[in-house]
């Protein structure tokens, strides 16, 4: 009888107290467990779970951050051969206006913290966007470290829109795509955004090769309890079982298409690929074998961001927007208005090398960095500090 008092008591709150009771649980389990106490909490979930899913959502990003997040989980359920999925994409959620309820939905609420791990992982990671060399003498800032992961971000939309194939769409031979289907699109896309921002996007792609390659290296892992779905960890003897042989493409792979592939991998994958034992490794030799097998030679000759010609574009003399998708008053880059991929060797007092390092270090260092960060680098440079001109830093 306490028990049958305890429900109705809970099902007698007002619909806004229940909605809030939704709201503040931490998982999909919670929300499971008190959807099946009652017909009508369920009938209240049901009624309000598109705003339900933007509280979980909003709890988990400032106001303003959300967006890029939200559409790098929506857009993995586009096919990128199909153009009116592409549009309805761009309509719904690619513009700076406010969005429709109906587009905050659980299930995407449920994949976000998932995303958020594996941006967090290539920031933090040695092998990632953590420059080495630089991290103790320039540390990282609250503000380079979100923008950095709005790049990741905004790089995620990108592959999932133009050259990933969702796992519903069957009897495709590879699901990365090495060209996007539909060129124009991808010219739309990329004007919604910045210079600033793409040249943001391209600094932090180029750590994705380094990544790769330390993670075939089987220099990265996680703990266990970090590891993705499909780990198998957790099974008894399973780390103990040797790793499946890595499928081999039937040709030899140019070191081009290689090095295509590295940039084509999305968070999601890059994440799941971290678990140490078969599903990871196994996953990863399907993918690199489907996408060897069935890229042509003309694919390795295509820049499939074609980043730079939106940015001459954008600098052009009448640019059709400027304005960044997402604030950032603490980047420098929006004072260089021709920016393009290396046109800026002189900033600030500094003359940076026209060389280019391996892992473009300097390159996500003078793109990402705050304006304070590269003015105390400025002022180590104008010291003679070895520290940085050992990096081919000049005072100027």
């Amino acid at each position: 009888m306490a028990d049958q008092g305890r429900r109705v008591g809970i099902e007698s709150l007002p619909t806004e107290i229940t909605v809030q009771i939704f709201n503040h649980l931490e998982s999909r389990h919670d929300i499971h467990s008190l959807l099946q106490a009652s017909k009508t909490l369920y009938n209240t979930y049901t009624g309000s779970t598109h705003h339900i899913a933007k509280a979980h959502i909003l709890r988990q990003f400032d106001s303003d951050d959300y967006k890029l997040a939200v559409m790098a989980v929506e857009s993995r359920k586009v096919n990128p051969f199909d153009l009116t999925e592409v549009k309805t994409f761009f309509n719904d959620y690619l513009h700076r206006r406010e969005w429709d309820i109906k587009l905050f939905r659980m299930d995407t609420a449920y994949q976000v913290p998932e995303l958020k791990k594996a941006a967090e992982l290539l920031v933090d990671s040695q092998y990632g966007l953590k420059t080495r060399g630089a991290a103790k003498l320039l540390p990282e800032t609250p503000t380079e470290r979100a923008r950095k992961i709005r790049s990741l971000y905004m790089n995620d939309i990108f592959l999932n829109l133009f050259h990933l194939v969702p796992a519903r769409i069957k009897g495709v031979p590879s699901r990365i795509l090495p060209r996007a289907p539909y060129p124009d699109m991808v010219k739309k896309f990329w004007l919604n955004f910045a210079p600033a921002e793409i040249a943001q996007v391209q600094a932090v792609r180029s750590a994705m090769r380094c990544f790769y390659v330390a993670l075939s290296g089987k220099k990265i892992t996680l703990p266990v309890d970090q590891h993705g779905p499909g780990c198998k960890c957790n099974d008894e003897g399973a780390a103990n079982k040797p790793q499946p042989a890595m499928k081999k493409p039937s040709r030899p792979v140019s070191w081009v298409k290689y090095a295509l592939f590295t940039v084509l991998i999305d968070l999601q994958r890059f994440y799941r690929w971290c678990c140490p034992t078969g599903a990871g490794a196994e996953q990863r030799s399907v993918e690199y074998y489907n996408f060897c097998e069935h890229t042509g030679p003309r694919a390795e000759q295509c820049d499939p961001f074609m980043t730079a010609g939106i940015i001459r574009r954008l600098t052009s003399p009448k640019p059709p927007d400027q304005s960044r998708f997402h604030h950032d008053p603490e980047s420098q880059l929006d004072k260089y208005p021709k920016l393009t991929i290396s046109s800026f060797n002189e900033t600030d007092g500094i003359r940076w090398p026209y060389y280019i390092d391996c892992e473009n270090k300097l390159y996500r260092l003078r793109v990402l960095s705050d304006y304070a960060t590269l003015e105390k680098l400025r002022e180590l440079v104008h010291a003679n500090d070895k520290r940085v001109t050992s990096w081919g830093l000049v005072a100027i």
